[in-house]
């Protein structure tokens, strides 16, 4: 459990859309379906992505 948020903290810290704090990150995709999808795909490695 502990590496599933982790992983979701390096998420919202890869994601460079939205400069705001993690905690504003996170409420911001809780609420934004459209901005989940980002942070989601700013935690994939670039290789699957292509």
């Amino acid at each position: 459990m502990l590496k599933l948020g982790r992983i979701a903290l390096n998420a919202l810290e890869r994601e460079s859309s939205f400069r705001r704090s993690i905690r504003q990150k996170s409420r911001r995709a809780a609420m934004n379906d459209q901005y989940m999808i980002s942070v989601l795909a700013a935690a994939l490695p670039n290789s699957t992505l292509s």
